[in-house]
């Protein structure tokens, strides 16, 4: 079976994972919403930024290589469809370089924190809105997260299992696709199934949140970091 690896936390001592997950979410969104407004020399120091802090969590970026294939996928339909309507390849390829940046953002945020720590930080921000049922939104908010990478894991069980039984790629197409997805959607109801059967094991109370996070003084530094260098790209222009 193939190893488990794309948007799950690996437990790692570095800076990365100690930060506070709070302030995570608030670098990733920073960094996102600035990636619109910079110009294209300016991206490559958010990008760069971005690559510095998934080579300090040391993300395993070549065994990640099977799982990334689909969003490589992603990138060449983003990039071949903004070719074909603006007929420029530079913007194109700007276009594909900014879908790049929000996929290392995610496996970074994913891959250096531990889903009770991402719930608890959900909890925090949206914690004012009492009408929303901030726990239960943050919860379940994790919950539809968690089932991001038990889509992969899925994919790849099933193609592994096809792989060891020697089967044809080639032969009849059109029937293997529709057979394939039919594993695949049958395989994620029963991972959905198990893991609803062990919530109910552990007796699951949507008003109890585990785990308690705290800000320390490297997480402002970082933050503060940050902020600084992309409000001195935002300045020179």
């Amino acid at each position: 079976m193939a190893e488990k690896l794309i948007f799950h936390y690996q437990a790692r001592n570095s800076i990365i994972h100690r930060i506070d997950p709070r302030i995570k979410i608030i670098i990733i969104f920073t960094i996102s919403a600035a990636m619109f407004t910079v110009n294209p020399l300016q991206f490559a120091v958010l990008f760069g930024y971005v690559l510095s802090g998934c080579l300090i969590a040391r993300l395993p970026f070549t065994r990640y290589k099977k799982e990334l294939r689909f969003f490589f996928l992603l990138l060449v339909v983003i990039v071949l469809s903004r070719w074909i309507s603006s007929k420029s390849l530079i913007p194109s390829l700007y276009y594909g370089a900014r879908f790049i940046l929000v996929v290392a953002a995610g496996l970074l945020l994913t891959d250096s924190t531990a889903p009770e720590d991402l719930t608890l930080a959900l909890y925090w921000f949206i914690r004012p809105f009492k009408f929303i049922n901030p726990k239960r939104t943050a919860i379940q908010f994790n919950l539809t997260v968690s089932f991001i990478p038990i889509i992969f894991d899925s994919v790849l069980e099933i193609r592994e299992a096809r792989k060891s039984r020697l089967d044809n790629t080639w032969r009849k197409p059109v029937k293997r696709i529709i057979s394939f997805s039919s594993q695949i959607f049958d395989l994620i109801l029963q991972k959905a199934e198990e893991i609803s059967y062990a919530l109910e094991s552990r007796l699951f109370d949507e008003k109890i949140l585990h785990g308690s996070i705290a800000f320390r003084k490297t997480d402002f530094i970082v933050l503060i970091l940050t902020i600084g260098i992309i409000a001195g790209l935002l300045l020179v222009r």
